[in-house]
């Protein structure tokens, strides 16, 4: 079950609402696997499923919802912006609105990250990252 619902997506990361059609669960899992959990952990993604520990992780998830909005709307840009065609976008400026897209969804990584360096949740674990061979490993 997804972290968001397509409607505070719409009302966190847009202006203008899109369609909720648009917004699918499928997208938002994908945007949770490739954004949310490797900044929380698997471990505590997983553990922020428990329904008995939701009002333990209420804080949490006010921190990772809006963080998750805007990582959703930088997923699904391109795809959006394809499918209307009455809109002819240049390309220069829609990869300027994909990078404020993306400076948006990093200021509330580092909202997240910092919330969760206060060391509430036991099962955080600051993953680590180092170099092999030259190459950075998270």
């Amino acid at each position: 079950m997804p972290l968001i619902t397509p409607s505070a997506v719409n009302s966190m990361a847009y202006m203008v609402p899109l369609s909720e059609e648009l917004i699918l669960d499928e997208v938002i899992l994908a945007a949770e696997a490739k954004y949310i959990v490797p900044i929380i952990t698997q471990t505590l993604y997983d553990d922020l499923h428990d329904d008995t520990k939701i009002s333990f992780y209420a804080e949490l998830i006010n921190y990772i919802r809006p963080c998750l909005a805007y990582y959703v709307k930088l997923t699904i840009y391109n795809q959006v912006i394809t499918e209307m065609d009455k809109v002819m976008i240049p390309e220069s400026q829609r990869l300027s609105v994909l990078a404020d897209i993306k400076a948006i969804a990093e200021t509330k990584k580092n909202l997240l990250l910092q919330h969760l360096a206060t060391g509430v949740y036991p099962l955080y674990v600051v993953p680590a990252s180092g170099r092999i061979a030259g190459f950075r490993i998270t």
